[in-house]
């Protein structure tokens, strides 16, 4: 039975997952070239797509590299709390940055059909600072979010796995508080 679970999870996990990343980020960097050329370069509304797209590809990277041991690539036992750490903080800031940056788009897009005239008058100078003053607060609150993560995985040598170091949830992360 608990082959089979792992027949089924290196499927789930490693080859599919594995297939519809690679699709989703050759998906993202065709739409990164497409928002990023031609008369659509240096629009307010294709910088922030572009920047949707790049977050979306970054998660994509980073949830290959969450299952990296199920694709045979193994990581050293002494780094594996530093590397799951490193990519689960990834993945959290992606994801929240993902979602702020399809919420500043949708904002955007309300400004121009509330006031159709006003985007019309902006010089290249005010179409950057207003991309900024999207960007900055998304990069900011998506650090916050991702932070704790840090403190949520410790790691313990466990006697049911013959004493193979594993991940475990930390004191903070069990609390119903948290």
């Amino acid at each position: 039975m608990e082959e089979s679970f792992k027949r089924i999870q290196l499927i789930i996990n490693g080859y599919a997952l594995l297939f519809v990343a690679l699709i989703g980020i050759f998906f993202n960097i065709v739409g990164i070239s497409f928002a990023s050329s031609g008369k659509r370069r240096g629009k307010l509304y294709s910088m922030l797509l572009t920047s949707l797209f790049v977050s979306n590809m970054i998660y994509l990277s980073l949830d290959i590299l969450l299952y990296t041991e199920i694709l045979f690539l193994p990581v050293a036992k002494s780094y594996i709390r530093f590397y799951d750490t490193i990519v689960r903080s990834g993945l959290r800031y992606s994801l929240t940055s993902s979602i702020l940056f399809l919420i500043s788009i949708a904002h955007a897009r309300l400004v121009v059909i509330r006031n159709p005239f006003v985007s019309l008058r902006y010089s290249p100078k005010e179409i950057r600072n207003t991309f900024l003053r999207y960007f900055i607060p998304i990069s900011l609150t998506s650090s916050i979010v991702a932070l704790p993560v840090y403190w949520e995985v410790d790691v313990e040598l466990s006697p049911r796995t013959n004493g193979v170091l594993t991940l475990v949830p930390s004191d903070l992360r069990l609390r119903p508080a948290y």
